[in-house]
């Protein structure tokens, strides 16, 4: 048998041009590419006589995690061993929803570049390779940041320019393979860079992203007013189980500052995402019929995060706004204020808004909390759907919702996250219940079927994925007009769009004109000649 090949001579060379390249030295030509990183032969790089050290690989065989495994032996680990031939299992492979592989480098280092060798450089199939990934940082494990993102990648190898400095490095999967759907599979991730010449901080096992897992800890399966099917049953933490610790945001006790609502609140719930609050009322309900509702607001609220949170433009965001843009103000958690028989339906504040002390917070209430009950799942979806329209992007507010009203968005986000979080029964019953919807949106148009021939169409295009709708977000964020607010410590849409604005920055996040079907789909509610303007207004945005 032949030797086993490792990656040495071809990394250290190749990670010498690199940092000499993110030096100054402009020794080696890489030429720009349409998503955004700079190729590099497969061959070793020739080695560069600057006098420079050698950069070592920081990543080689460093504590590793990531999402769920596609088999056994296909773990983290096998991203950072240093090989790529050592057959079709020298590889991490992931095939949840929004696979990630965060990786500690055991101290803080000022990084120059991140090599990812994906499905092809381990002699699989080039439709295999990762399409499209964002590489954030980090100098704690828990707040990230994007440094790079590459976007319709094809090639076996890419090489991302960082610059940045941090002790976590983290590989966030956005679609997996050239087609739609399928795995994650990466070889080996190489990362450059140079000792900041302090003492290391202790290697710790770093906390994966907020992704929600392939199995959901409930999975409810009702229908508009009542389910389909019982739902799974699992064994769920009593409604008092509390960590060692919550965050300052989530005191034992509060009353609602929600609308005029004045409740007496109090916490039986939280974690790293969310924390959960009942009225006296709901909390006197047997602990039994409402134990799923932690777990459930909990897959909700690291779903959302993982969609939609992150972020085409790093906003600063100054505290109490703060601590960063990316998901929603994480490690601030979500918090969920829940009613037995009082303020029906549901609403939201969301983390610019001062009166609730600048907290991400959803207010439901419904008469039965029981497991059994469609209706108020729904209710919980729909209204962090609209914290994302609201609040995403590190911007406030949403110039699209006199477009979409209460809400054609929501269903979208709604079936979106039941599809792709395995509750298989509610993503169908949300597709027919949906589909026969009609609306008089926008304004001028009469029985739109939103969901049927505009965003399910888009959804299925798109990759069955909320990729096109974080596209959209990321667009808006990026060109549409805004000011400061807070005292200058965010910003807000100074305005509203119309319908043709609003057709636009969907057809630049789906990647064509979508003109023709918006006329279909809201007759007189679309103005191609307000489409036409808006291309004027916004000549970065392109199809």
């Amino acid at each position: 048998m032949a030797p086993r090949k490792t990656r040495t001579t071809r990394t250290r060379n190749r990670l010498l041009a690199v940092a000499a390249i993110g030096v100054g030295a402009a020794l080696i030509a890489a030429p720009a590419m349409a998503n955004g990183i700079g190729p590099f032969s497969r061959t070793a790089a020739p080695a560069v006589s600057t006098g420079a050290a050698a950069v070592p690989n920081l990543a080689l065989n460093k504590a590793t995690t990531g999402t769920a495994s596609c088999r056994t032996g296909e773990t983290p680990a096998k991203a950072v061993n240093g090989t790529l031939d050592g057959g079709l299992a020298d590889k991490w492979c992931s095939s949840v929803r929004r696979p990630s592989l965060t990786i500690d480098l055991g101290g803080t280092f000022d990084l120059t570049s991140v090599t990812v060798d994906h499905a092809e450089s381990g002699g699989e199939a080039a439709v295999m390779n990762t399409r499209a990934f964002d590489i954030r940082v980090s100098t704690d494990g828990q707040k990230f940041t994007t440094a790079a993102q590459v976007r319709g990648n094809a090639k076996a190898e890419t090489v991302s320019t960082v610059n940045v400095s941090a002790q976590y490095v983290q590989i966030l999967v956005r679609t997996p393979e050239q087609r739609r759907g399928g795995a994650a599979r990466i070889y080996e991730v190489s990362v450059a860079g140079a000792d900041q010449s302090t003492a290391p901080t202790p290697s710790t096992d770093p906390t994966p992203s907020s992704n929600p897992t392939a199995t959901p800890t409930a999975e409810p399966t009702p229908t508009s007013s009542a389910p389909t099917a019982t739902p799974t049953k699992t064994t769920q933490p009593t409604q008092t189980a509390q960590p060692t610790q919550c965050h300052s945001d989530a005191p034992a006790t509060l009353t609602d500052y929600i609308s005029d609502h004045k409740d007496a609140l109090t916490r039986v719930s939280c974690n790293a995402d969310v924390a959960v609050y009942f009225d006296n009322d709901l909390k006197a309900q047997a602990a039994s019929s409402t134990a799923w509702i932690s777990p459930f607001a909990t897959d909700v609220w690291k779903y959302m995060k993982s969609a939609y949170g992150a972020c085409a433009t790093d906003r600063k965001l100054a505290a109490p706004v703060g601590p960063g843009c990316e998901n929603f103000g994480a490690p601030k958690p979500a918090l969920f204020f829940l009613h037995k028989g009082k303020h029906g339906g549901g609403t939201v504040n969301n983390r610019f808004d001062a009166n609730s002390g600048f907290r991400t917070t959803i207010d439901a209430g419904d008469g039965s909390w029981d497991q059994n009950n469609g209706t108020i799942h729904d209710v919980l979806v729909h209204e962090a759907c609209h914290q994302v329209e609201g609040a995403s992007q590190g911007t406030h507010e949403s110039p699209a919702f006199p477009i979409w009203g209460d809400s054609k968005w929501a269903e979208f986000c709604v079936h979106d996250f039941y599809a792709n979080t395995g509750r298989t029964a509610d993503a169908e019953r949300t597709l027919k219940l949906f589909s026969g919807g009609k609306d008089n949106l926008p304004a001028g148009a009469k029985n739109a079927a939103w969901f049927r021939d505009w965003f399910l169409p888009l959804w299925e295009e798109n990759g069955k994925s909320a990729d096109v709708m974080e596209r959209y977000f990321g667009l808006v964020a990026q060109y549409f007009p805004t000011r400061t607010e807070n005292d200058g410590k965010n910003l807000i849409y100074t305005r509203r769009m119309n319908a043709g604005e609003y057709v636009l920055f969907t057809s630049a996040a789906a990647g064509k004109d979508l003109s023709a079907r918006a006329a279909q789909a809201f007759d007189s509610g679309f103005s191609q000649a307000q489409f036409d303007q808006a291309r004027k207004d916004f000549p970065q945005l392109k199809f």
